[in-house]
């Protein structure tokens, strides 16, 4: 009967050690993230040369992401020619104790056992997945034994108890034992059995055995509790710290250690009032009055004179006497103290010395104060900028906060200005304008990229120092700027361009004088001074009339009579001839206007897209052509356009907003803002001329045209 027993137990706890060391035989993974079936399903099918071993068992486990409602089964079908019939079923619980069911219902997470149902084809059917965002991720593993999942759960033999002795209903293939110790198997092919005769006996029998020794259990298995270790029980050895004797591995109980620190709750070791050890879950240092440390190590604490105390060196010492003299050592060098300890005090840094009166204007490339002066009343501000000319960026190390009339610095330009409101942004901070002295707007090249530029920042820009021109801040080169205003003298001793002579208010000019809009004053204008030196033919010393409004009527001194000499009955007398110059006698000098005076038509390069420009222009087509018409500048403009020589395509001329296009016969005009189009023929051409700025009108044309 021992036998028996023996071989009953080893029976059971077989498979346990097989299924420890199992690994799945299919496994396969699906996510969704709504409800629906898996797609495609997956093939469980096994061929004459592979493929699947043809798993039966099968455990899933699933979580999900913000789903407050789930349920997910997993479904077999048939095979029908290599593909599913289409008619799925939900694979069946394990009889296993905790196989949750199918579908699985938990929320966030969740399984489930299966066993025993063999289908070709499998798949996930999503049921429930509820929740803004949800997504589900499932894995499955198969196993082709069934008992791999149809016995009991918790790490036990994989087989569990009959229902009743003999059994009468359970899974296909399923496996348990009865009272006796006898296993059963259900042998009803690939259906779960109903009748006793359905079951078939697998031998053994007897009853569990109760352990003893180190560990001991009941006849009928249960708990187990371990008592002792290699015959030693443990109940017999007494509190205190639990060691292994070596080479035996009999526990044993060692004393309990000596030193100035002990484990909490032990008794004091030294002398009696040095430590203290009355709470249970700590300890403290030593502590009494007038307390000596009196052992190696020892660290204690006088309660009466309030000192720290430390054995070393074979003898007592306290903290704050000069026993501890040597362990301080003074400082020197940019920080000082005592021998003692105490305070520390910074001199310097760097070896550099911190000034004591005035400012400090920074650090020099030596990490070293810099003593504010004269020269150096703050910190040295200066940085190349970058960005482009009129949005300038500066970094400047260290960073500055900007206030008004206090902030002051220099930089290199990247590039000189080319307009009178360029920027700066400032270590990240909001672009500010730069301006001129007083607020003035800048001109161009007033930032240079070779001269450095000195700014203070005046509360909503930074003010320019030194503009690179002397046209801002009220400055005006007469070599070449503009004057906005009047130019008003108000010193009558001297005049502009008489050098260090005492004149009248007048203006004396070295060179050409252009008058483009024209001279106004109390009295004439007057030539006078250098017409005996005036060549006879122009130069750069003529004096030039641009204005179209007024020429000069009386050419030279002495002269108040319009006769054949002045410029008006010259120009008007000789047909076709204009006036070009008055030479020093006051002649008015004539040419005779040749063709070579008047401007060509204009005629863009040929092509098949054609801009054709005003108030006189040509187009010449090349292939199918898109011709772009400005509206009319003007009554009298005028354009043509033509296909080119061998050329036989249509002809578009697109529409101008508010203008109208005439048809060929002049009856009518097309819609506004219409096109104007001609068929494909070789020698198609038009010419039309404005009415005003919103009418063409046809003047000859040949060709299929049409007024859209």
């Amino acid at each position: 009967m021992k036998t028996k027993s023996l071989f009953f137990l080893a029976l059971l706890l077989a498979p346990a050690w097989k299924l420890a060391a199992q690994a799945p035989d299919c496994q396969f993974t699906f996510q969704a993230s709504a409800t629906g079936v898996q797609a495609p399903s997956i093939s469980n099918r096994f061929t004459t040369s592979g493929g699947s071993p043809g798993c039966s068992a099968w455990i899933f486990k699933y979580y999900t992401n913000n789903s407050s409602a789930t349920s997910i089964e997993l479904d077999g079908a048939a095979d029908l020619a290599g593909a599913p019939t289409g008619a799925y079923t939900a694979l069946t619980v394990s009889a296993a104790s905790g196989s949750g069911a199918n579908p699985a219902l938990g929320t966030a997470e969740g399984g489930a056992v299966l066993c025993c149902d063999y289908y070709p084809w499998l798949r996930f059917n999503v049921n429930t997945l509820t929740g803004t965002g949800a997504k589900i991720t499932v894995r499955a593993y198969g196993y082709k034994n069934n008992s791999a999942v149809n016995g009991g759960g918790g790490g036990g033999s994989g087989i569990s108890a009959c229902s009743t002795s003999p059994p009468t209903t359970g899974l296909a293939n399923a496996v348990c034992y009865d009272t006796s110790g006898v296993l059963w198997k259900c042998n009803n092919g690939s259906s779960a059995c109903t009748l006793t005769a359905q079951w078939v006996a697998q031998g053994g029998s007897g009853t569990f055995v109760a352990l003893s020794g180190d560990a001991t259990s009941t006849a009928t298995g249960g708990a187990t509790s371990v008592i002792g270790l290699n015959n030693t029980l443990l109940s017999g050895l007494a509190n205190g710290l639990l060691t292994n004797t070596t080479g035996t591995g009999i526990p044993t109980i060692t004393a309990k250690p000596t030193g100035a620190l002990v484990g909490a709750g032990q008794a004091n070791t030294f002398t009696t009032g040095l430590q203290n050890f009355s709470a249970a879950t700590g300890f403290e240092i030593p502590t009494g009055a007038g307390l000596v440390a009196t052992a190696n190590l020892m660290l204690g604490y006088d309660s009466t004179a309030g000192l720290p105390h430390i054995w070393f060196s074979g003898a007592d010492h306290t903290f704050g006497t000069s026993a501890f003299a040597s362990a301080f050592t003074a400082l020197s060098g940019d920080a000082t103290s005592t021998s003692t300890g105490g305070a520390t005090t910074v001199t310097g840094t760097n070896g550099g010395a911190i000034p004591k009166v005035g400012g400090v204007a920074g650090l020099n490339t030596s990490g070293q104060f810099i003593q504010a002066n004269a020269n150096v009343m703050h910190f040295p501000l200066y940085g190349a900028a970058g960005g482009i000319a009129q949005a300038q960026t500066l970094t400047l190390t260290p960073t500055v906060t900007l206030n008004p009339h206090y902030t002051a610095f220099c930089f290199t330009p990247v590039a000189a200005n080319t307009g009178g409101a360029p920027t700066l942004t400032l270590s990240g901070d909001a672009a500010q304008p730069i301006v001129g002295p007083g607020g003035a707007a800048l001109i161009a090249n007033d930032l240079l990229a070779t001269a450095d530029a000195c700014v203070i920042y005046d509360g909503t820009s930074f003010e320019l120092q030194n503009p690179q021109t002397l046209a801002t801040g009220n400055f005006c080169l007469l070599t070449g700027c503009t004057m906005t205003g009047n130019l008003l003298f108000t010193d009558a001793t001297y005049d502009i361009g008489a050098s260090g002579a005492t004149r009248p208010r007048n203006g004396y000019f070295s060179g050409s004088v252009t008058a483009p809009g024209g001279f106004s004053g109390g009295s004439s204008f007057s030539a006078s001074g250098g017409e005996s030196s005036t060549p006879s033919a122009p130069s750069a010393d003529t004096l030039n009339f641009n204005s179209g409004n007024h020429i000069p009527q009386f050419t030279k001194a002495g002269n108040s009579t319009i006769d054949a000499t002045t410029v008006v009955p010259l120009a008007s007398r000789t047909a076709h001839y204009f006036a070009t110059y008055i030479d020093n006698t006051g002649t008015q000098n004539t040419a005779l206007i040749a063709a070579t005076d008047l401007p060509a038509t204009n005629l863009p390069t040929p092509g098949t897209s054609v801009t054709v420009a005003l108030p006189h222009g040509y187009a010449i087509c090349t292939g199918t052509c898109t011709v772009t018409l400005p509206a009319p500048t003007a009554a009298g403009d005028d354009f043509c356009i033509w296909n080119d020589v061998g050329v036989g395509t249509a002809i578009t001329i697109s529409g101008q907003t508010g203008v109208y296009f005439s048809n060929v016969a002049t009856s009518a005009y097309g819609a506004v803002s219409g096109s104007f189009t001609a068929t494909a023929a070789g020698g198609n051409k038009v010419c039309m001329v404005a009415r005003d700025t919103t009418h063409w009108i046809v003047l000859s044309y040949t060709g299929v045209w049409t007024a859209n």
